[in-house]
């Protein structure tokens, strides 16, 4: 719940049972006929996650991962970091915001994701290899201010170049539809990895005889997702019809 009173106190703190875990339990299918998986408790309510008067002198919630390492319990959940970043930059970017400022990020446009993806793939991509068709697309890329208004193509090509990366990467080594219900880790919990270790082992396709590696990857993965847009912009593709909120 999120608190405020007539004092200016303001708080959040994170409601229901949370069962006490050890090391990765409940990660992952466990057997049931064995005691030692058994739940041995719930986390101290008073210990649930939870934040009251910050130095910021602000709050926000936004899916973000509502605690640090120094946490003492474990849980898991899917988290989305990016959107709770821009927030947070908001809100400290000024300590006179007024109503206007409040509406305004109520509909922000700016794709936090993308901000902090796409120059990591600008940077792994072999330009000189980029098609004098596809040089406009990678020339507007490079100019977007991350802004997804419905008339903008950018943020097409940068989805459909996230989409065809993120494939590359995982395809091979978490497939879907086989046998085995395999669950590829998120676009964000890519896209962090990435930003911490380049070489991360799954970048290599280990269905090929070559080593790949992420401007492979990058590269070969702008070349397949902008000949998808060769293939519709003719008809004056934009976010809003590729969203069908035109």
């Amino acid at each position: 719940f999120a608190y405020a009173d007539v004092s200016g106190n303001i708080g959040i703190w994170q409601q229901g049972d949370f069962p006490l875990r050890h090391d990765d339990a409940g990660k992952f299918i466990l057997p049931g006929d064995d005691s030692r998986y058994l739940w041995k408790g719930y986390i101290p309510f008073l210990e649930n996650p939870h934040v009251f008067d910050p130095p910021e002198n602000y709050l926000y919630s936004a899916n973000q991962n509502p605690t640090d390492t120094t946490y003492p319990y474990t849980y898991f959940g899917d988290f989305i970091q990016f959107r709770a970043r821009r927030i947070a930059r908001v809100l400290g970017g000024s300590d006179r915001l007024t109503v206007q400022d409040m509406m305004r990020l109520q509909n922000d446009y700016y794709d936090a994701f993308a901000a902090e993806a796409l120059p990591l793939m600008l940077r792994f991509l072999d330009t000189a290899g980029v098609s004098p068709d596809d040089r406009p697309y990678l020339d507007s890329l490079e100019s977007w201010d991350y802004r997804e208004t419905a008339s903008s193509l950018n943020p097409v090509l940068f989805s459909g170049w996230w989409d065809s990366l993120y494939h590359g990467i995982w395809v091979d080594d978490l497939p879907s539809g086989g046998k085995v219900a395999y669950r590829q880790p998120t676009d964000n919990t890519t896209i962090e990895w990435l930003l911490r270790d380049s070489s991360m082992p799954f970048v290599d396709n280990r269905n090929t005889p070559d080593t790949e590696n992420l401007s492979t990857q990058v590269s070969v993965a702008f070349t397949r997702a902008m000949h998808a847009v060769h293939g519709v912009d003719t008809q004056g593709l934009n976010w809003g019809r590729y969203r069908g909120t035109d």
